[in-house]
């Protein structure tokens, strides 16, 4: 009986011991996987952009079309009534027709803070269905 006693607990620490090396394969292999993982993201990482702006060129900003809208929804547009922010079509025909007299297509959003960012996606998108890019956005806190 005690032989058999002994085979038995000879046979589960070499089953333990089979374990725990496998174990160990398992969290070096994934380790090295990690590494590689790794290794490769910083290989693949993209240089660094360094933008120059010449000293001598005037901003295109000067010419661009600014759309600003108050609390109460009204908007104008450089200034000019333009309806209300739920008139949609009517602010669609003025920018189309700002649009058409300029070669700079820039457009500045003027918004409130308290506007919500579905309110101001909707708007964006509405300038570019008009051919206003690039589109800025200016957020007032007033």
């Amino acid at each position: 009986m005690k032989k058999f006693a002994v085979v038995i607990i000879s046979i589960s620490l070499a089953i333990i011991a089979f374990m725990m090396s496998y174990r160990l394969w398992v969290d070096h292999k994934r380790a090295k996987e990690a590494e590689a993982a790794l290794a490769n993201m910083e290989a693949n990482k993209p240089p660094r952009f360094i933008a120059e702006v010449p000293a001598n060129v005037t901003s295109p900003l000067t010419d661009s079309i600014v759309v600003s809208i108050d609390n109460q929804g009204q908007v104008k547009i450089n200034g000019e009534d333009a309806g209300k922010i739920d008139e949609i079509d009517y602010l669609r025909s003025r920018l189309t027709h700002f649009l058409s007299t300029r070669d700079n297509k820039t457009v500045i959003l003027e918004v409130p803070r308290a506007m919500k960012y579905g309110e101001v996606a909707k708007l964006i998108d509405e300038i570019k269905k008009v051919s206003g890019a690039p589109v800025g956005l200016q957020v007032n806190e007033s």
